[in-house]
């Protein structure tokens, strides 16, 4: 069966739904990826890590062996986070809600900038789509959030953004991050946007957030 490879942060992870909360140290196994998968009839590999950011996203893309009949995923991450990577295998994120933590704090009031961070992250996204092609494998890639989607230049994306359904679905288990509804509309989207016509009932948005839908808050 053939792979189906993703990269991305807690987003795509999985992370806050029923099956990978609090102790899980696996993927989610009913978040959109997954979802996404099994539609596709593919083996699911999800190589997200929980507060990636678009350069450790990009160190383990031109990391992975890749196969020429693996299909690959990438839910870009937010510009504004940052990883040092230590070796092949260990790192450090730098968050601006982690300013608790010294180097976080340090960082983000000595050195970072919303240019810096765009612009690295840019280049990330520019190499990683100039590597996979030299693979051969088939690429579907988003970002988070819509006002990122400039980075993409003339590569090609999926033009769906996992924040905008936040507004319109509730939270998982954490409170944080989307629910198990939000995912699915998610993942039936996007498979429509790449050409698919999954047989997936995509969940109604919830209470108050049906008037901000219809408003285009």
């Amino acid at each position: 069966m053939d792979r189906l490879i993703a990269f991305g942060c807690s987003n795509t992870y999985g992370y806050g739904l029923e099956d990978c909360w609090k102790e899980s140290t696996y993927p989610s196994n009913i978040g959109w990826l997954s979802i996404i998968s099994r539609e596709l009839n593919k083996i699911c590999v999800n190589k997200a890590v929980v507060g990636s950011s678009n350069k450790l996203i990009w160190h383990q893309i031109t990391g992975t062996h890749f196969k020429s009949s693996d299909t690959v995923i990438i839910l870009w991450s937010y510009v504004h986070r940052y990883t040092v990577l230590k070796d092949k295998n260990s790192f450090t994120h730098l968050h601006p809600h982690t300013l608790e933590q010294e180097e976080s704090k340090e960082y983000y009031r000595l050195l970072y900038s919303d240019y810096d961070a765009e612009t690295m992250s840019k280049l990330y996204i520019d190499h990683a789509n100039d590597y996979l092609k030299t693979k051969g494998v088939k690429v579907y890639q988003s970002i988070v959030h819509r006002r990122y989607a400039k980075l993409f230049g003339n590569h090609p994306y999926v033009k769906k953004y996992f924040c905008d359904y936040e507004r319109y679905y509730d939270k998982a288990l954490d409170n944080v991050h989307l629910g198990l509804d939000g995912n699915i509309a998610f993942a039936k989207d996007f498979l429509q946007e790449i050409g698919y016509n999954p047989n997936i009932v995509k969940p109604q948005p919830v209470g108050i957030n049906k008037i901000a839908k219809w408003l285009r808050l």
